[in-house]
């Protein structure tokens, strides 16, 4: 893959998407971590949602519910950077927008690409932030909404005490998890813009109409891909939530900080030990916990994160970075 100006714009596009997200939806993030690491408690259902706010607010105050955003910002920035920019890389050397123009029937195996495509793009993503998401989840969980040279310090009392190694506990279920979320997401989102679009037209006069051409997205407003990206992101991150369970667990497993004993006292030893231990004394559904701020979460999350990145995108295009730019992806 060369980096080409289409690189650049698709990275910056997608490190708004994720500024902005992250940054609007953190309240509901620090719920739904606090309850993913604790092993007491059951999950927190939606109209409990107000209750655990309140409950941050009276213990670290309002920056109680930005706790960790900084650093989450730090590291979404460029994690949305690079799975957009490889996302994107990878679909226009595989030429997949003149695949599906030539023949729509072929729109599933495009799907499978693009599938593909979001697979890499996520894992690439993964192994080039996993320490600061190390960092985001530790500060989340923690007591206190903790300045940026506080965040800085533990992360270097994190490395004398625990090595480099301890940067990348939980990177197996990270990678599976992002492996497979950005896979149905990417593919999902794509596919679901082509049968969006197609609404109302009709094209070449086939039982393939309902499958809009490239050139038809253009027509696709901002709330079109709040809609489609909602969707194609809550459904995602339903199936790809024990990863996420699993992975919050294991990253909070420090030698150096009291994040353990506090939701719990489980230690876990791999991937493997939590899960088998975490369906033995606490249930399958404790694969969900934290499900109902999830769901907000990933719906809110996706859906401004897609149309963040498809309006900066549309902006930087008609900047004249390039002529008549086409917005499918």
């Amino acid at each position: 893959m060369v980096l080409t100006k289409d690189s650049i714009v698709n990275g910056f596009s997608g490190g708004a998407g994720g500024f902005v997200s992250r940054s609007i939806t953190s309240p509901l993030n620090v719920i739904k971590t606090t309850n993913q690491v604790s092993t007491h408690g059951k999950n927190i259902p939606l109209w409990g949602i107000p209750r655990a706010m309140g409950h941050i607010v009276a213990e670290s105050g309002i920056p109680g519910l930005w706790r960790g955003n900084l650093v989450a910002c730090a590291r979404l920035m460029p994690y949305n950077s690079v799975k957009f920019g490889v996302y994107h890389a990878l679909t226009d050397s595989w030429d997949l927008h003149e695949r599906f123009d030539e023949d729509k029937r072929e729109w599933n195996k495009v799907a499978l690409y693009r599938a593909l495509a979001g697979g890499i793009a996520g894992f690439s993503a993964v192994v080039a932030t996993f320490p600061l998401d190390i960092l985001k989840v530790r500060q989340t969980v923690s007591q206190r909404a903790d300045l940026p040279f506080h965040t800085a310090r533990k992360a270097y009392k994190a490395t004398q005490k625990e090595g480099w190694r301890g940067f990348y506990r939980g990177l197996s279920p990270t990678l599976a998890g992002a492996v497979f979320y950005s896979s149905f997401q990417f593919s999902a989102y794509e596919t679901l813009k082509h049968f969006w679009a197609s609404r109302g037209k009709d094209i070449e006069n086939t039982k393939f109409a309902g499958v809009a051409p490239v050139a038809e997205l253009e027509h696709l407003g901002f709330r079109h891909h709040m809609l489609l990206g909602g969707a194609a992101g809550g459904i995602g991150r339903f199936l790809a939530y024990p990863f996420d369970v699993i992975r919050k667990r294991l990253m909070i497993q420090s030698p150096c900080n009291q994040l353990v004993d506090h939701y719990g006292g489980t230690r876990y030893h791999s991937s493997y030990d939590c899960a088998r231990r975490i369906m033995r004394t606490e249930g399958l559904f404790s694969f969900w916990k934290g499900r109902s701020a999830n769901f907000l979460l990933a719906l809110t999350s996706s859906a401004i994160t897609f149309a963040v990145f498809e309006e900066t995108k549309r902006f930087l295009y008609q900047m004249d970075i390039r002529p008549n730019p086409t917005l499918g992806l």
